[in-house]
């Protein structure tokens, strides 16, 4: 790296020295000089050079054209746009001036201006491909992201190897997130010219974004070998040296970096984080400051906010994550940091608020989840405390593994066996802290490693209220091992220890209802309600157990008071209770209280639509439609065009699906909208013509997969749908809904073993994913694994969806499998109701009369299923219809 140092001193020692030589210099010579440098990439020495030329004769317009291009690339463009103006006035016939001019625009966001410039610019030969390029580029900025590619597209047609058009339609694919193809131009693009220096720092963006520190730091040098002078290669180069553990190869970086460019933030900044590297959080809260003081750097104001927190400084540490925030809101790493140290401060109402925060934008966010779960620990709300842990560790697997590995809760990995032996270690050194031992068992527990996890929760048993939350957990192990009584008396410990912790009440109730012992169930919910009467997760639970043992009277009660809550489930449990008791003007009514509490809110107002739909209101009920359709673009449109098919009023639907396309043409919505009614024509093809031909630039495009999948499903093309349901699945393995939809394919066609694999599957991702618990727990019920387990799944189905008559039917079904008739009667009678038409519904119904003697009923039930042909069960039915007649 010395001669980095020498190369800086002896470029900076000739071009001082031409300097000083400029007064002998004709004013062409100084051009031609600035030009050299320009192109070398000092543009700094280009300017004073141009400014030199022009000092000799100020109506030296190629060197103020030149001089404006070089503030355009320094990112001065107010001295640009001076410089062009004048340019303009001293020579207007100059063609180049208006390219220049587009460029300028497109750089100050005057898109419509740049458009305009360049639409009216009349090419010469050569000159097309820029001018496209150009134009590509100001319809990016507009955000016309498929007239650009189409402008990109034409001009590498007229020039395939032109790199300016090349290096912008990668940047469009980047932003588009296609980062294959963006990839594969930049490969072409580095092999024409190997030292585009743009490509370059693109091509090290892309393999950073992948994973891929090494390939990026071989960019890095290699720009920097390129010119030497090239801080910000440097920099960059240092950095990725850090987080490859190279510490001494970024220092030397970082000491050539202060030494060549000391008015420069990158030097300080690459040596306080050299210096933090090396745990001296002095010195690295020193250099970071001197940066700041030359520029202002988001990853200094964090890098200091940490040095500050390893010094123990927390308010300090607050005010840099703080300053991050400010700067850039959705900056979630920055806020994690933010809400770890309140909760360090014990300020957990706070940190609450910053870890919900990230999550509202980026739900996925494991290290969120974890710290929501600490704060929670910390105001003793174990269940929520329990359910972020459990989704932080599910959403990253290692997440747990790093947590004392490290000190912190952070994002680092490593050896799985040394890192659960680094748990270990810290649950000895402290043995108080919950957090740490739930991690722990919940990894045991994924691993059933039963033992270990019973063993580690006894071990934490103090005596005090936090015992509660393991006895809970004590409970799980041993409803995972089957040992029903062991947990049942660890629920009632629990209980016993902290009565106002409510998870066991429910988990009893839980177990109770699945073995039939309703009125036990019940008094575990009233138990709850006599502590905390405004309990809303009671009171819904215990109206609907009411209402499938028939109290419909006292069901009712308990959803008038869940709806006194003011919460939203309240307003539809009671409303559709109504509902389903042919009490539609009240469930009207009990809806239109809940808007008038809770105005706009998309689920109330499906559900007014829909009832006034049923009512015959359809004008009505299409303008609810059309404004939940503002408030959730997607989702009131969809029913206007059911709506308006079954009137068979399609040129309406088709218009409105245009309109959704026209106003968000980047949006899958309305294809999706459009096909479908192409579909309801009869017209597959054309239907997936339109998904095939949505632009490049149409997001979720999963979705329209998805779409094109079930229209060959529909048409009876079974093996196309699976092979895009397949594709999916392996390249995006956290898109459940595909692996449900592959299931459901396999289960239809009795590979019921693969089928159980994909419901599983989807489980393992969206544990309360009703389709997946539903149809699991019929093949459990059906011989395709246990049936008790599948009751369990049958329940929280209907537990989560109890308005579905399909998971009525079965949990009726899974319940006459259980032994346990007149429950699935009563079940099953409900789903009749909604299901008029559905011969399984009424051939399970049948089964249950049957095992109940009620002959005449079951044969009734089954005369009606066989009289529609052909279904799923009719072989059965048929069979069994003979039987109870001869």
């Amino acid at each position: 790296m010395e001669n980095f140092r020498i190369v800086r001193l002896i470029t900076s020692a000739l071009l001082v020295l031409g300097l000083c030589s400029c007064g002998n210099q004709t004013k062409e010579e100084l051009l031609l000089e600035g030009n050299r440098l320009l192109k070398e990439g000092n543009v700094q020495g280009s300017v004073v050079l141009y400014k030199n030329a022009l000092e000799k004769d100020q109506n030296y317009f190629e060197a103020r054209y030149q001089l404006a291009d070089a503030y355009l690339l320094m990112g001065r463009n107010e001295n640009a746009e001076r410089e062009l103006e004048k340019v303009s006035r001293q020579n207007p016939d100059f063609r180049e001036l208006s390219l220049k001019f587009a460029e300028l625009y497109i750089r100050t966001d005057r898109t419509a201006k740049a458009i305009d410039v360049l639409e009216r610019y009349r090419a010469k030969p050569g000159e097309e491909c820029r001018v496209l390029d150009l134009l590509g580029r100001a319809h990016v900025a507009a955000g016309d992201h498929e007239k650009a590619l189409e402008l990109f597209d034409s001009a590498l047609k007229l020039d395939p190897a032109n790199q300016n058009a090349m290096f912008h339609l990668a940047q469009l694919y980047l932003k588009l997130e296609n980062e294959g193809e963006a990839r594969v131009l930049l490969d072409a693009l580095l092999r024409i010219g190997p030292q585009n220096r743009n490509a370059l720092y693109l091509m090290a963006q892309l393999e950073i974004e992948a994973g891929a520190p090494e390939k990026a730091l071989q960019h890095f040098l290699q720009l920097l070998e390129m010119n030497p002078a090239d801080f910000q290669a440097a920099y960059m180069a240092g950095s990725l040296y850090l987080g490859l553990g190279e510490i001494q190869k970024g220092s030397v970086l970082a000491e050539s970096l202060l030494q060549s460019f000391p008015d420069k933030a990158e030097g300080h900044l690459l040596s306080g984080m050299v210096a933090f590297a090396r745990k001296d959080y002095g010195a690295s809260v020193v250099e970071l400051q001197k940066a700041l003081r030359l520029r202002e750097a988001l990853n200094a104001y964090y890098l200091l906010g940490l040095s500050y927190d390893r010094q123990g400084k927390n308010e300090l540490a607050l005010n840099q994550f703080q300053k991050v925030l400010d700067l850039q809101p959705e900056a979630f790493q920055a806020r994690n940091m933010l809400a770890m140290t309140l909760l360090k401060q014990g300020r957990v109402e706070e940190a609450i608020v910053e870890a919900q925060r990230v999550l509202t934008h980026a739900p996925g966010n494991g290290l969120a989840h974890n710290l929501l779960g600490s704060a929670f620990m910390a105001t003793s709300r174990f269940d929520e405390a329990m359910a972020e842990f459990e989704q932080a560790t599910q959403l990253d697997p290692q997440l747990a593994d790093a947590y004392l590995k490290m000190g912190l809760l952070n994002l680092a990995t490593g050896n799985a066996a040394q890192a659960e032996e680094e748990l270990v270690k810290g649950i000895a050194a402290a043995p108080e802290v919950l957090e740490n031992r739930l991690i722990l068992a919940s990894h045991y527990l994924r691993q059933e490693n039963f033992q270990g996890a019973m063993e580690l929760m006894k071990q934490g048993l103090t005596g005090g209220e936090s015992d509660a939350l393991l006895y809970n957990y004590m409970a799980r192990i041993a409803f995972s091992q089957n040992k029903t009584d062991e947990g049942i008396a660890c629920l009632e410990k629990a209980q016993a220890v902290k009565p106002d912790y409510f998870s066991p009440y429910f988990d009893i109730a839980f177990y109770e209802t699945a073995t039939g012992n309703y009125s036990r169930a019940l008094a575990q919910y009233q138990r709850v309600l006599q502590i905390d009467p405004k309990n809303l997760r009671a009171l819904l639970a215990r109206g609907s157990l009411l209402e499938v043992t028939g109290k419909l009277n006292e069901a009712r009660a308990s959803y008038e008071s869940a709806k006194k809550t003011g919460e939203l489930q309240g307003y539809l449990a009671l409303g559709r209770f109504a509902h389903d008791n042919k009490k539609f003007d009240e469930a009207l009514a009990v809806v239109r209280e809940g808007l008038e509490r809770l105005p706009a809110n998309p689920s109330l107002l499906e559900f007014e639509g829909k009832l006034l739909l049923e009512q015959g209101k359809a004008d009505e009920a299409i303008r609810v439609f059309e404004h939940l359709e503002k408030i959730v673009p997607g989702r009131g449109m969809a029913i206007v065009i059911e709506v308006y098919l079954k009137q068979g009023a399609n040129h309406k639907a088709i218009a409105r699906a245009e309109a959704v396309m026209s106003s968000q043409p980047d949006h899958p919505a309305g294809y999706l909208l459009l096909s479908r009614i192409y579909e309801n024509q009869g017209e597959a093809a054309r239907a997936l013509d339109l998904l095939q031909g949505a632009p490049a630039t149409c997001k979720n495009r999963e979705m329209l997969q998805m779409r094109m999948a079930g229209v060959h499903e529909n048409s009876g093309s079974m093996s196309m749908a699976m092979d895009i349901y397949q594709e999916l699945e392996k390249t995006r393995p956290d898109f459940f809904p595909a692996v449900f939809a592959l299931g459901r394919i396999h289960d239809q066609r009795g590979n019921k073993v693969e089928a159980l694999r994909c419901y599983q599957k989807v489980l393992e991702r969206a544990g309360n994913f009703v389709p997946a618990l539903n149809n699991l727990a019929y093949l459990y019920a059906d011989n395709y694994g246990n049936r008790e387990e599948a009751l369990k799944l049958a329940i929280r189905a209907f537990r989560n969806d109890p308005e579905n008559p399909g998971v009525m039917d079965t949990l009726g079904y899974v319940l006459l499998k259980n032994d346990r008739p007149a429950d699935a009667v009563k079940v099953l009678e409900k789903a009749v109701v909604q299901l008029k038409d559905n011969p399984t519904v009424w051939y399970h119904l049948a089964l249950a009369y049957e095992a109940l003697g009620n002959r005449g009923k079951a044969i009734e039930l089954l005369s009606r299923a066989v009289s529609t042909g052909d279904f799923p069960e009719a072989v059965q039915t048929r069979e069994l219809l003979k039987k109870l007649k001869s």
